[in-house]
Parts: structure tokens; sequence; C-alpha cells
């Protein structure tokens, strides 16, 4: 079952890739990787290796992003969301597909005040194997929306938003807000150096609402190559404790 999900969701992929792109303004695609480890609660700590392939597709003012990801788990902890782990299992290891998700936003931009608001709207597939610990088991859709005001040369956003998970009688999860902020700085021309805090309610009923800070370094290896270096920190158990990952973008095309 496995390989047949990821043929088809690299099939998605592909077709994304190949659309016309005589209006489009930018087509980008982007891998990473990140490892963390916490306790989430149990005596025993869960490792975690979260790998994903990404395409995005802007057509002003609209953009379609695609990310299919791939997990390696060590320990009790089950992935309960995208993002969010769990704790209360058995020891075990696995690994293969996770949840895919699907993503639409909407941008508006005020460019002589240098505002930004995008709008975005999420359906998360339930394609990871929920049994094994590498899915929720349900599709769960979201709702956001991130304001962005650009400086000389600092940057801030805020970002507001709701999930709408999937529940059932095994599994009785929860809606609930979440919350992000952020701010970063130009170093120089090529790299930026920034910072964010995300919160967001639990999946589950007393559980510890997950909540963790970030710090990373953008540079631009080439006018097409981006490379992201980051590491976080979990404020609660309801995040990993630690963790560190990069992600590569490249930009196969962008409109003159």
């Amino acid at each position: 079952m496995d390989s047949i999900r990821i043929r088809l969701f690299a099939a998605a992929i592909c077709l994304l890739g190949g659309m016309p792109l005589a209006h489009a303004d930018k087509l980008t695609f982007a891998a990473g990787g990140e490892y963390s480890v916490g306790d989430y609660g149990d005596p025993e700590d869960t490792a975690v290796w979260y790998e994903f392939v990404s395409a995005r597709y802007v057509m002003s003012p609209l953009a379609f992003k695609v990310t299919v990801p791939f997990l390696e788990i060590d320990g009790p902890a089950s992935v309960t969301d995208d993002g969010e782990v769990g704790g209360g299992g058995t020891s075990r290891m696995a690994s293969g597909i996770g949840d895919v998700s699907l993503l639409a936003t909407y941008m508006f931009a005020w460019k002589p005040e240098r505002i930004y608001l995008d709008l975005m709207g999420r359906v998360r597939l339930p394609t990871g194997d929920e049994e094994r610990g590498l899915g929720s088991g349900e599709v769960d859709t979201s709702l956001a929306a991130t304001l962005t005001k650009e400086f000389q040369s600092l940057t801030t956003y805020v970002e507001a938003g709701y999930r709408f998970l999937g529940s059932s009688a095994a599994r009785p999860r929860e809606d609930g807000m979440t919350f992000g902020a952020g701010v970063s700085t130009d170093l120089t021309k090529e790299t930026q150096l920034g910072a964010s805090f995300s919160w967001r309610e639990a999946a589950f009923d007393m559980a510890p609402d997950p909540s963790d800070v970030t710090v990373y370094v953008r540079h631009n290896l080439t006018d097409d190559l981006r490379l992201n270096v980051y590491a976080l920190a979990g404020l609660s158990n309801g995040s990993p404790n630690y963790g560190s990952g990069l992600t590569l973008t490249w930009t196969a095309y962008r409109s003159e």
C-alpha cells in the first residue's frame, strides 16, 4: 500500500510541475528534513525524522502547494496531527509516508506600505498509517491568516488560525485555535536571521498545548536556490524537547 501511495503522490507533484506556466508568477520545489526528540509526557523519549518534498505554484493572487512527508519514528509517541506528536503508546520503530497536505493561499498586498495579508486554507489527507503511528487517520482542514509588515531591514508577522480536526469514537480529537509570530532581519543581501513562536490547542482533551520557539538562518545560494537551516526548542510536553532541520528550495520558473 505504501508503494501505491508514494507513486500516487509523486504523480501529483509531477502533474503540478507540468501545469502550463504562461500565466504563472513562480513555480518552486522544496525538500527538507527535521530531527526532533521529545518525551511528550512519557518516561521514554521518542525520536522523529520528518522528511518532505513539496511543490508550490503561484499565479497571483493565488498560490497552491502540495506537501508529501515521510516519517521515521523511534519511541512510544505517535503522530496525531501535522507536526504534532502525542505520547502514551508502546515503544516501537516505524517508517513510511505521512499525511499529505494541500494548501491554497489568496494574497493581498499593499506595496507602498509594505504590508501583506495571506488568507490560507488547507486540507490534510489521511495517507499516513494510523495503526503504525504515522498519521491521524482523519481528514483535517484549517483556515489561517498571516499579516506581514516589512520595515527597512526588519520583517515581522503574526498569524492566527483555526483547525477543524476529524474525530472518531476511538480517537476523539478536538478542533482548536493556532497562533504564531515571528521576526527576521537581513544580515547581508543574501542572508536572513529570524526567530518565530508557535502555539496551538492540543488535538486531545487534557493534552498539553504544543508550543515552541525556532531560530533560523536563510541564505540564497544562487538566484534560484535557497537554503534554510533552523533549530527549535519546545515549551511544553506537547512539543519536542529540541530539534533541528533544513530546507532547500529551488525556483524552477519565475515570470520576467
